[in-house]
């Protein structure tokens, strides 16, 4: 079991500067305030809180949670667990091989370097997995009808080996269908290029949007995963 060092009700700062969290490698938690805490080469867990936080993870294997507000969470080095928690969240996994999860808000999340997984959450979430072979993951517990209120994938590349996770309720139980959408990529920020939205078979409830992305490139890119990979924070 974790032993929790607690920061104040306040601002505070703990990391790199004035003060960094070398050897301590149980969990630091903020409070109320808007939290700065950044970790060391030690594998940590850091919960923001209440507040307006800024999270990075330094060279460990951390597992980062937002908490409430507003956050800015980073793992930078290493394989790191990221969670922004409630609110609209700035999610990066950082290098290597990172689990990075918006959940509850409209989140921004990236996976950067390393061969990532994306997971968007409740909300409208936009996924950016950057280099490396990144899975972006959609689950039935956040699908809608209106296609702007969905899950939007920016950067799906089929060369780099990328792959779209659904999960085990929607890809098994329901299936899942491919529709191409030649009018909504303006407005995505797609240029002139086709989008593919993926759908539930048997309701047509939006489950993502994949941008400048065509059916062909997806079909044999679609995979099934785990439903307990969403609690995983």
């Amino acid at each position: 079991m974790a032993i929790f060092f607690d920061l104040t009700n306040f601002n505070d700062v703990r990391g790199f500067i004035p003060t960094e969290l070398w050897g301590f490698n149980q969990g630091v938690r903020g409070l109320g305030g808007d939290d700065f805490i950044r970790g060391s080469s030690d594998p940590e867990i850091f919960n923001g809180n209440r507040g307006r936080d800024t999270l990075r993870g330094n060279f460990g294997e951390d597992t980062l949670y937002g908490g409430r507000d507003n956050d800015l969470i980073d793992g930078e080095g290493n394989n790191d667990r990221v969670d922004g928690g409630f609110g609209d969240d700035t999610v990066r996994g950082g290098d290597n091989e990172d689990l990075v999860f918006g959940n509850d808000g409209n989140d921004d999340v990236f996976g950067d370097n390393g061969d990532d997984t994306l997971i968007g959450g409740f909300g409208v979430d936009n996924l950016t997995g950057g280099e490396g072979r990144d899975l972006f993951v959609f689950s039935d517990d956040d699908t809608v009808f209106d296609i702007f209120d969905a899950d939007a994938v920016f950067d799906f590349s089929r060369g780099q080996g990328d792959l779209i996770g659904i999960n085990d309720d929607a890809f098994g139980g329901r299936g899942v269908i491919l529709d191409d959408r030649f009018d909504y990529s303006d407005i995505f920020g797609g240029g002139m290029s086709v989008d593919t939205v993926i759908e539930e078979d048997f309701s047509g409830r939006i489950l993502g949007v994949v941008i400048d992305t065509d059916i062909g490139d997806l079909r044999d890119r679609i995979v099934s995963v785990p439903n307990d990979l969403f609690g995983f924070a």
